[in-house]
């Protein structure tokens, strides 16, 4: 969706609200459960539009523990600055379509608006996603997702914490041994 706000860069102390439900393409690299809840405040300043708000959405997100898929609610608040239009006006070159023109969800009075709720929904997706903090994640030797039981290797949970780590730090383990062993 974009917005045209062109009419509002042009004259200084304009005010404009806007409340809208945005969706997001598949290749956006994100996944929108429904739609994105978008409430946009234009303030035209005399020499930039600021832009405040606020997006809630549902993303559907893969648990870094088990590979599950699950949802996950991700609210975001907005602040912007975008260059004004107004004529005789000095025009501040810090914004960023001024900077990174390609990446600028606004150009020439007009906003981008699924570009915006992509890029704030980006930087507030977590890191590390996980379906509930108590995730016992996947087994290392099986793969198996121990959140829905023990595993038919046997390794369950605690040999799985422990296996991983003891079994990448067993030549450590053995070298701190001999040091030990040299020193006593």
């Amino acid at each position: 969706m974009i917005l045209d706000i062109s009419e509002l860069a042009k004259l200084p102390g304009a005010r404009a609200s806007y409340e809208v439900r945005q969706e997001l393409s598949k290749d956006s690299g994100l996944t929108l459960i429904g739609e994105a809840a978008v409430s946009l405040h234009f303030t035209n300043t005399g020499s930039i539009i600021l832009l405040q708000g606020s997006i809630s959405a549902d993303l559907e997100l893969v648990c870094s523990r088990c590979l599950e898929t699950f949802p996950q609610r991700v609210e975001s608040s907005i602040r912007e600055e975008f260059a004004s239009s107004v004529p005789g006006v000095k025009k501040p070159t810090d914004t960023i379509e001024h900077l990174e023109p390609r990446e600028a969800a606004y150009s020439e009075g007009k906003l981008d608006v699924t570009e915006l709720v992509r890029q704030h929904l980006e930087m507030n997706e977590p890191l590390r996603p996980l379906c509930r903090q108590d995730c016992l994640g996947m087994c290392p030797r099986c793969g198996s997702n121990l959140n829905l039981g023990p595993c038919q290797c046997g390794a369950g949970p605690e040999e799985s914490a422990r296996g991983s780590s003891s079994e990448a730090f067993a030549a450590l383990k053995e070298l701190l041994e001999q040091k030990k062993g040299k020193q006593g």
